[in-house]
């Protein structure tokens, strides 16, 4: 195999790992205060997007295991939700986990409520985080509902 295809495969690899990591980001707390921009270069097209009303314009995206909407203004995301679906507990747990090791790294503080149910907040940001499982179709879910918070 001749230097650039190899080049090449390697390049693909990175992309699809890049591509899977923001594929599987539900960290929705982080746009709270970022503009639709900022939203469309993290998350990609919407899937739908609904501005019939300039202080609710609504940015959709919805894949196998994930669904998200922002809400904004014509400056900036004041609300966001995301639900996450996993396979197995250890997945979610492993993915809740990382969800909020990465919220207090970027100065979010986590007030625990319960095991499955963490509410973090920041200046000018609150969330709420929650682990549960749907027993009838055997899926474990994270939802984060995130909004602005005037302090």
């Amino acid at each position: 195999m001749n230097h650039s295809v190899k080049i090449l495969l390697i390049l693909l690899m990175f992309y699809c790992c890049i591509v899977n990591s923001y594929a599987q980001d539900i960290s929705v707390q982080f746009m709270i205060g970022k503009n639709q921009e900022d939203v469309v270069k993290n998350y990609g097209k919407p899937n739908h997007k609904d501005s019939n009303d300039p202080a609710m314009i609504c940015l959709f995206y919805k894949d196998k295991i994930k669904n998200i909407v922002f809400v904004s203004d014509e400056k900036e995301v004041y609300q966001a939700e995301a639900t996450g679906l996993f396979d197995s507990e250890t997945e979610a747990r492993s993915k809740f986990s990382e969800v909020i090791q990465k919220s207090i790294l970027e100065g979010f503080i986590s007030d625990t409520v319960s095991v499955n149910n963490i509410h973090i907040h920041k200046k000018g940001v609150k969330a709420d985080i929650n682990l549960s499982v749907d027993k009838n179709a055997s899926k474990y879910s994270i939802q984060i509902k995130a909004s602005r918070h005037n302090e």
